[in-house]
């Protein structure tokens, strides 16, 4: 993930058995996956948003409806798109195509966080999905913030966004239907 001189890390991933890919490759589950993110955010996560753009609003802070490890997927100033669809700071995909990486983010007066998005092929044909997000903070505002969400972020926000996003891409794909 980039973001050098990041004060915050985190990280989670979902693994999806093989019955639960039928052949799906990570490319087109990455597409799959982005939407969910957009389209199947938790309902907690999306609470806990508004109250927090109606804290910092005052403040002159970005807001944005989606938990801030995919936030950037609304905004129309990403320099690429995933897809032809999805706002990236950056895309790859190794030769093969058998892991394929995203990089999300925004920066913002008080702090700056990134977020890698990464869907490789497993051995015996599952898939997995992960999330690692990094922040880096700019000023004593961006750490008093940070210090507040931190634990909120690692223990829910980003689990339950992950895990809600590989739900609707599983249910896309139309995989695991009997």
């Amino acid at each position: 993930v980039q973001l050098p001189g990041a004060g915050h890390e985190d990280a989670v991933a979902v693994c999806l058995e093989a019955a639960e890919c039928a052949g799906a490759r990570p490319a087109t589950a990455m597409a799959a996956l982005l939407e969910g993110f957009v389209a199947n955010p938790p309902s907690g996560v999306t609470r806990l948003m508004a109250l927090r753009n109606v804290l910092v609003r005052p403040f002159g802070l970005r807001t944005s409806p989606l938990g801030c490890p995919a936030s950037s997927l609304l905004s129309d100033e990403a320099p690429g798109r995933f897809a032809g669809r999805f706002p990236v700071l950056a895309d790859r995909a190794s030769a093969d195509g058998d892991c394929v990486e995203v990089v999300l983010g925004a920066d913002d007066r008080h702090l700056a966080f990134r977020t890698c998005i990464r869907v490789e092929a497993l051995p015996g044909g599952g898939l997995r999905c992960a999330m690692a997000t990094r922040v880096r903070t700019r000023n004593r505002f961006g750490r008093f913030y940070l210090a507040m969400i931190r634990r909120v972020h690692m223990a829910y926000i980003a689990p339950a966004m992950l895990q809600l996003a590989v739900d609707h891409a599983v249910r896309a794909l139309g995989v695991g239907a009997a």
